[in-house]
């Protein structure tokens, strides 16, 4: 009998396995680089407009429509709505490098562009990079189909936008910085010229009245000299932000009568100045001395640009801050000069002394201070306005005893009073002695060790302390007089003016200061002040 038979055969597909599980896991690390790389395969028909894309590799929020013939895993796109969602800017050229594969021009390219999908109430804008060729053509050579792979470029648009703000910032900043240098130049020689031609021009007249008109104007170019200095030296410390703010409870009328008292003599001939007060008294804790300044360089601006009318500053009390007001009647500032007039070197006129420095420094002193600063101008010819908050804060004043007990003076002849002047530089004692060496006797001391043994041997009625010195500065020279004297007046001399190397001062046993370059009337009048409050002169 027939037996059925059934034959058994077998195929090694150890290596068809081994390639199927090698192409699987290079599959997988394909899919793994673009998903990473954010690159987004796709393929164009260009005879059915349509776009074929990996669904998972579409990014959520782009939302194109699936058109007929999408799956789970391939996203077909309509290509007009493809071009619709690309940014204005580009859609042009993105358009011109499509018709440029239909007529056969382009076999590969590469170009960037920008697609824009809604999010939420706004936009939200992405940037692809795009590789194309062409994967197929009919049988006139011409493009059926294109290939390709869109990337995501967005964080390096704005590494390279953030690139080219920042090589333009550095341009601009070589910009100002030259003509800072420029500006600088200009502005130190021109005062120094003033202040060199004049010192020589006085060693050869005999007139006396032409004697103080020089000396006169070589006095004003010292200060625009001087002003000069303490701008840079304002600016490196706002660079730095370093700019000291001391504040301290503050009579602000006696604060606005001050700085009234410093700028009346820089109003131009003819020019009312005057001043309105907020309250009848006003106590408040803030930095007098930074607030000072910024009064000041308004109200000197205000005097350099008014020949006419009035100047008028003041201050407002409301709710939470202090406004502070100059209001003038001068040259005005155009619609495009009060946009740029707090900026760094700017000079709305380049005939007027000036850095361009002061303005920028008050709005970098009042912002520090949590205020507001602004500028109002009907235009040229018109007057201005220049107004700034800070913040109100209030304090209480304890009223002074009545029963306070007066200070017994000395009385003395102004011929018998002996200044000790420690000076270590030669050149600035001469400038003592012949400010002060007709009406005072004068010791002098050559550094801090030998101001405290002259104090010691002659005891002055007055010291006059040098702050920088060899062997012994005059911090340390003054504690060791106190050790003697309590009483002594010791009036500090600076080359600082800063609201710390003041407010150090006072508080290492000096009764005053006085900062450098010396001016022979400011040296005089502390001088008085401080006898006036220790002797009577008979």
């Amino acid at each position: 009998a027939e037996r059925n038979m059934i034959d058994i055969f077998g195929i090694d597909v150890t290596s068809r396995s081994r390639a199927e599980n090698d192409l699987r896991e290079s599959a997988r690390k394909l899919d793994m680089t673009l998903s990473v790389a954010r690159i987004i395969p796709w393929r164009w028909d260009l005879k059915n407009h349509k776009i074929a894309c990996e669904v998972q590799r579409v990014l959520s929020h782009m939302n194109f429509t699936k058109q007929q013939g999408s799956t789970h895993s391939v996203h077909i796109i309509e290509e007009s709505e493809y071009f619709q969602r690309i940014h204005p800017q580009d859609v042009a050229r993105v358009k011109q490098i499509h018709a440029n594969f239909l007529n056969g021009k382009l076999q590969y390219t590469k170009a960037e562009f920008r697609i824009v999908s809604k999010k939420g109430e706004g936009e939200h804008v992405d940037w692809l990079e795009i590789n194309a060729a062409v994967a197929q053509c009919d049988s006139d050579g011409m493009p059926t189909a294109l290939i390709g792979s869109l990337l995501l470029i967005t964080e390096r648009k704005k590494q390279e936008q953030a690139l080219v703000a920042a090589r333009e910032r550095a341009k601009e900043s070589d910009r100002l910085k030259s003509a800072f240098l420029a500006n600088m130049s200009h502005e130190i020689r021109t005062p120094l010229n003033a202040i060199v031609g004049f010192s020589n021009l006085l060693t050869t007249t005999d007139d006396e009245e032409q004697k103080q008109q020089f000396v006169g104007i070589i006095e004003n170019n010292n200060q625009l000299l001087l002003q000069l200095i303490n701008d840079v030296l304002d600016l490196a410390k706002v660079e730095s932000n370093t700019l000291d703010f001391n504040y301290q409870p503050t009579d602000l009328n006696e604060l606005m009568r001050t700085v009234e008292n410093t700028v009346r003599l820089r109003v131009q001939p003819g020019v009312v100045l005057n001043f309105t007060l907020g309250a009848g008294d006003c106590f408040v804790q803030t930095e007098p001395n930074r607030l000072s300044q910024v009064l000041i360089n308004l109200l000197t601006n205000a005097c350099k640009f008014t020949s006419k009318g009035c100047i008028t500053f003041g201050y407002e009390l409301r709710e939470s801050d202090i406004y502070f007001f100059v209001r003038d009647t001068g040259v005005g500032i155009s619609r495009e000069g009060q946009t740029r007039v707090f900026e760094r070197f700017t000079k709305l006129n380049d005939f007027a002394q000036g850095t361009g420095l002061g303005l920028s420094i008050c709005k970098s002193i009042v912002e520090k201070m949590e205020g507001r600063i602004g500028v109002e101008s009907q235009g040229e010819g018109k007057g201005s306005l220049f107004w700034f908050t800070v913040p109100f804060l209030a304090v209480a004043i304890e009223e002074k005893n009545s029963l306070a007990i007066d200070i017994q003076k000395e009385d003395i002849k102004q011929e018998d009073i002996t200044i000790l002047v420690a000076e270590d530089n030669e050149s600035n004692y001469l400038l003592f002695q012949s400010i002060l060496n007709t009406k005072y006797k004068l010791i002098h001391a050559w550094d801090g060790r030998e101001a405290v043994e002259l104090y010691k041997e002659h005891k002055p009625q007055i010291i006059i302390m040098d702050i920088n010195m060899p062997n012994m500065d005059g911090y340390e020279a003054t504690r060791e007089i106190r050790k003697f004297s309590n009483s002594v007046p010791i009036i500090a001399v600076t080359a600082y003016a800063f609201a710390s190397d003041k407010e150090r001062i006072m508080k290492n046993g000096f009764n005053s200061y006085v900062s450098k370059p010396l001016n022979a009337n400011k040296l005089i009048q502390e001088l008085k002040t401080v006898l006036n409050s220790s002797f009577t002169l008979v």
